[in-house]
């Protein structure tokens, strides 16, 4: 049969290399919230990605995205550079992916080219790449809203992590109507904290025990200690500032944000309150150079600064950031309510007769917390406990192990008989019960290639004359 010519081809139809599709090499799921205040974190979707392809995070990144990482066509990483650089991100102190540094453009080009997207980089905070400083942006540490996780595990709404809680100067959830939550990090089960993107996170759960991180509205209200009434109201208003931010992030235009506006803004800042360089940074809490730096354009205010400035000139800051002066209205300027600043770790003094005895509670608790748990709300070190209380603290180390012990003996247990009940199902269907279709029957989280699920599934086999 004679070869179609091109100029044959339907008006409109052209398959050059530059008119067709992205293709995607792995079938992810939709991200959620964007172009709204809530959009889910990176961190986040990578993890809920890798779950759909039976993959832990650590597994996904290596074998799957480590082509699209190593290419030389991604900015920000080398094929040379691709072993350091995989070995640093999974490190708990590195929590930049949500953020709008390297890591963040490198994992947002990647998993865009894996998935065949390109509106993942409003998952981060890479739309304001060129206004906000990377410095205290994003959290290393994973902050939830158990209140938030157990609401949507009683809906249809699949569990998630928002952006909004991977930013380091919001501390509670104001999306409930009954009262305020604080963002918690430890796991109540085995008290162990966790980073934003690890080994075998998943969302809304645990990344050490995996258990899930969701509780109560009403338990977590009875149980979270009182707030002090004018910092909760700047927690309040910094929240209703970063929904705004987040939101205007899908339909910034491509001259936006522009940051030679960030000196104006802040000159026109210091004018609306009418008060001089000096008097400004004294009400904003920052050094007069710093104030200085922002107005040469030398230095660039960090998000917890800009938010300082927008509350005491009145300015949004979505405004102020994307320098639209022409929306910067002349409202009066309104006092700064401090954020809550912690004692000095210097100063601060341990009740070691409470203490001592909260770990005589934890040993005769049915749940057995670890010694980090039992210190954590008096800021007490584990070595000073141990060199003071050697005795508990042994104690109290030993009992939780051994519970941690018998609970991962447990969850084994349960997932041999779900590996064993699935195999069954399967050889009944007449299918034989391989490694592939084996792990597609399995639920969520449960891997098949962990050591003890690999070893009774060869035994299963045996028992069925299978192997």
């Amino acid at each position: 049969m004679r070869r179609r010519d091109r100029t044959s081809l339907p008006i409109g139809w052209d398959y050059t290399p530059d008119r067709r599709p992205a293709r995607a090499r792995v079938v992810g799921v939709d991200p959620i919230g964007i172009g709204t205040a809530d959009p889910e974190a990176m961190t986040s979707y990578i993890q809920r990605v890798a779950r759909e392809e039976d993959l832990p995070a650590v597994h996904f990144a290596r074998h799957v995205l480590a082509s699209a990482l190593g290419r030389g066509d991604v900015p920000g990483c080398s094929r040379d550079e691709w072993g350091r650089y995989f070995a640093a991100i999974f490190q708990m102190v590195r929590g930049s992916v949500d953020g709008v540094g390297r890591h963040a453009s490198t994992w947002t080009a990647a998993l865009e080219e894996v998935l065949g997207r390109n509106d993942l980089r409003q998952l981060t905070l890479l739309p304001f790449a060129s206004v906000l400083p990377p410095q205290g942006l994003t959290r290393p540490i994973k902050h939830v809203c158990s209140a938030c996780l157990d609401g949507w595990q009683a809906s249809s709404t699949p569990v998630h992590e928002p952006l909004r809680w991977r930013l380091a100067v919001l501390h509670f959830c104001f999306a409930h109507e009954e009262a305020p939550v604080r963002l918690v990090s430890a796991c109540r089960a085995c008290g162990a904290v966790t980073g934003v993107l690890g080994t075998w996170a998943l969302p809304g759960r645990c990344g050490g025990c995996g258990e899930s991180l969701a509780r109560p509205l009403a338990e977590v209200i009875a149980d979270q200690p009182e707030v002090d009434p004018a910092g909760l109201g700047w927690q309040r208003w910094v929240s209703d500032q970063l929904g705004d931010l987040l939101a205007a992030g899908a339909a910034l235009g491509e001259d936006e944000p522009d940051p030679l506006g960030l000196p104006r803004a802040v000159d026109l800042a210091i004018a609306r309150t009418s008060q001089t360089a000096s008097e400004f940074a004294c009400q904003i809490r920052y050094s007069l150079s710093l104030v200085s730096l922002w107005q040469a354009g030398r230095r660039r205010p960090s998000l917890p600064a800009a938010l300082r400035i927008c509350r005491v000139a009145g300015f949004p800051l979505v405004d102020f950031l994307l320098g639209r002066f022409d929306r910067l209205d002349g409202s009066a300027a309104v006092r700064l309510i401090p954020e809550p600043v912690p004692p000095p770790p210097a100063a601060r003094r341990i009740p070691w007769p409470l203490v001592k005895a909260a770990l005589r509670r934890a040993l005769e608790s049915d749940t057995p917390p670890s010694l980090r748990a039992v210190l954590a709300p008096f800021g007490a070190d584990r070595g000073e406990a141990r060199r003071l209380h050697p005795d508990l603290s042994r104690a109290v180390c030993d009992r939780h192990a051994e519970w941690r012990r018998a609970r991962i003996a447990a969850k084994r247990s349960r997932e041999i008989a779900l590996l064993v009940a699935a195999m069954r199902r399967l050889h009944d269907e007449g299918v034989y019960p391989g490694r592939e279709r084996l792990q597609r029957a399995l639920p969520p989280g449960v891997y098949l290639r962990d050591p003890h699920l690999r070893a009774a599934w060869k035994a299963e086999l045996q028992a069925m004359d299978l192997l």
